[in-house]
């Protein structure tokens, strides 16, 4: 994932403000899902920029894990090789290598030791989703001192030696500038050191005991409190057999009890409470292995349905039911008609009520999810026709029951571990025109999401280069304009090619350079896109790429704020070797290829700087002296020709902004123009 400079504070996890806000829980709130901090998976990593800050009325698929959750994950690690992790510490603080490889499998800690090491060694954790099958995925990064980047291949396959070369190259770069990196494998992903010098830790889960009364230390704020209450549960068996990330789960459950309305009831009944709500999947389980028989089994199915529609009114509710019945080869039984048992028995007997205004509830908040687990877990024949039946009622009532489906399969999928079935939604929806919001709001969480990201990147890529309809186009580019405000390489990757086949591809570069965060990124792919249509280049793109370039180049060096062009003030706060370049090829390539109108009113703003400010004077003019001097050794007829077309523009410039004979050719000197008394007609 590219970062811009000037990001902020923030670490993405899951859906607020979004369609997917339902995932959030909300204080006396029903309906809604838990969010899970564990040690593992505790990050749903991604960044959000402080001027990219996203609002509930964007629906964008993106929330925020703010830098005190980074501070707990930090303060709550318990290390499964106390000496490995001290090392690897060590070397990613400053006069250390800066770069370290966490090795393990899912549910040992992985995640949690890698945030916790750049989190200790003083270091604010920036995740990068980069795409393995790019030769530089990190085209556009710059590496901030005192960020740590964190690089997740895991789950990726073999890595390709161009993805294993720049991602040494990038580790050099981060440690040079005082940032440093580590990166999370699976143990037998990782046969070579491609980067010398990294500190590798085989990631170990820790004792269980330790984990939970860390973790519920830090929730409690009592240390010796919480030790005596591990020693307690671990005591009464509710740690047998748990990972390190129930281990924290256990912990919040423990607080939620210590802390809420039972805080003042004796010891035993809160012990006996914990165990009720952290075990709850026990009561779901009796549950359906007394549902049995005819009415059983439709009691089954009518659970299931109000675990995807709750929140629906309870008639629409049941009439899904009786969908879900077709689609499972199940009589449907009558409820509502002459001869049903009614409404209220049918929600009675799995454990659901109508309220007031005719929604249809479960007793207990969490049972929705508690259902769908089991269902995913212990009758895994019924997944797939359970999620073609809850794509089907998104796209039968519209927008909004979509928005709602959405955020509690992927609550499920995440849980579950089930990407693919998460694909799978995304491809049921993404040719429905009235569902747009829904796939933009889903696909947005969902590649920014860990467990998600690669699959769905992946089948995104391919809509890109080949979209199935025009509606497909119109939610691929939209989905990239969302998600490109955190991973703005990853975005454009898919836009390069989206851009040949479909006109909305460029409202989507439009939407992302509203961002100043977001030029650098910007102007690096729209460079490499017109250099890639050049004829002497082996690997030539078309001209209608070539084209979509220049356009949104020239739209990125008129871009300006308060008078000042945007690009020019990055550098001017931010000066730099790398900056210099940026802006001399961004004007090479628009004196060779923008038109000119659109170069005279670029070339407007840069005027004005140059006139009013010292520091801008010097690098307007020695970002337009290396855009007409072009590369070393080039054709003197280039070089006049790129002279001729500034000329001609500063003339016309000069003329629009009302500026006198002489205000411009101190800018016309310096730059080795001929003045302008002396110009020929």
């Amino acid at each position: 994932m590219a970062v811009a400079p000037g990001s902020g504070e923030g670490l993405v996890r899951i859906v607020p403000g979004s369609p997917l806000d339902a995932a959030l829980p909300v204080e006396g709130g029903r309906g809604r899902l838990a969010v899970r901090d564990g040690v593992e998976g505790v990050l749903h990593c991604a960044l959000v920029m402080e001027d990219v800050r996203l609002t509930a009325s964007e629906r964008v698929g993106l929330g925020w894990l703010l830098r005190e959750h980074q501070e707990f994950t930090a303060s709550s690690f318990v290390p499964g090789d106390g000496t490995g992790f001290a090392e690897l510490c060590a070397g990613l603080r400053e006069g250390g290598p800066g770069c370290g490889v966490v090795l393990g499998l899912p549910g040992e800690g992985r995640t949690g030791t890698a945030v916790a090491a750049l989190s200790r060694a003083g270091l604010v954790v920036r995740p990068l989703m980069a795409d393995t099958d790019e030769d530089d995925p990190f085209q556009g990064v710059w590496p901030e001192e005192g960020r740590g980047y964190l690089v997740d291949v895991s789950g990726a396959g073999p890595l390709p030696d161009a993805f294993l070369r720049a991602l040494g190259d990038f580790a050099v770069v981060a440690a040079h500038g005082g940032a440093a990196l580590v990166v999370i494998a699976d143990p037998g992903q990782w046969d070579i050191a491609p980067i010398p010098g990294a500190v590798h830790l085989r990631a170990r889960p820790p004792e269980r005991r330790e984990v939970l009364a860390a973790h519920l230390g830090c929730l409690l704020g009592d240390r010796h409190r919480a030790a005596r209450w591990a020693r307690e549960l671990d005591g009464c068996g509710m740690l047998r057999g748990a990972t390190p990330g129930e281990a924290a789960a256990l912990a919040r459950t423990a607080h939620a009890v210590l802390t809420g309305r039972e805080r003042g009831a004796g010891e035993l009944e809160q012990i006996a409470l914990i165990r009720e709500r952290h075990r709850g999947g026990g009561e779901v389980a009796a549950w359906f292995a007394d549902a049995t028989g005819p009415d059983g089994v439709w009691s089954r199915v009518v659970v299931a349905a109000l675990a995807v529609l709750e929140g629906e009114p309870v008639e629409a509710a049941l009439e899904g039911a009786r969908g879900l019945a077709g689609e499972l080869g199940v009589e449907p039984r009558e409820t509502d008609g002459i001869a049903g048992v009614g409404i209220g028995p049918t929600l009675e007997r799995v454990g659901a009520r109508r309220t007031a205004a005719g929604e249809v509830l479960f007793e207990r908040e969490d049972r929705a999810d508690r259902v769908l687990e089991h269902l995913w877990a212990e009758h895994p024949g019924v997944r797939a026709g359970l999620v073609r039946w809850a794509a089907a009622e998104a796209v039968r009532r519209g927008p909004e029951t979509a928005h709602r489906i959405g955020a509690r399969l992927f609550s499920l999928f995440d849980r579950c571990a089930a990407p693919t079935a998460l694909v799978g939604l995304f491809d049921a929806w993404v040719g429905e025109s009235e569902l747009v919001d829904a796939v933009v709001a889903l696909s947005s969480a969902a590649l920014v999401h860990p467990r998600f990201a690669r699959a769905l990147r992946e089948r995104l890529y391919e809509e890109a280069r080949a979209p199935a309809s025009v509606v497909t186009a119109r939610v691929v580019a939209r989905v990239c304009a969302e998600y490109g405000k955190a991973d703005p390489v990853g975005a454009l990757t898919r836009l390069k090619w989206l851009v040949e086949v479909d006109e909305d591809a460029e409202a989507a570069l439009r939407e992302l350079a509203r961002h100043e965060g977001l030029h650098p990124a910007l102007v690096r792919a729209a460079l490499e896109w017109i250099g890639g249509a050049l004829p002497w280049n082996t690997g030539s793109t078309s001209p209608v790429r070539a084209d979509a370039g220049v356009r949104l180049l020239e739209g990125l060096v008129a871009a300006e704020a308060d008078g000042v062009p945007v690009l020019l003030a990055r550098h001017l706060r931010e000066p730099g070797e790398e900056g210099e370049r940026l802006l001399g090829s961004a004007w090479y390539a628009l004196l060779e290829f923008g038109a000119h109108e659109r170069v005279r009113a670029a070339l407007r703003p840069w005027l004005r700087a140059a006139l009013a400010d010292g520091a801008g004077f010097g690098e307007v003019v020695y970002a337009l002296g290396c855009a007409v001097a072009g590369l070393a050794d080039a054709d003197p007829d280039a070089v006049a020709r790129r002279a001729a077309r500034l000329d001609r523009a500063l003339t016309e410039a000069c003329t629009r902004e009302g500026l006198g004979p002489d205000e411009g050719e101190r800018l016309r000197e310096a730059l080795g123009l001929a003045p302008a008394r002396d110009r020929t007609a």
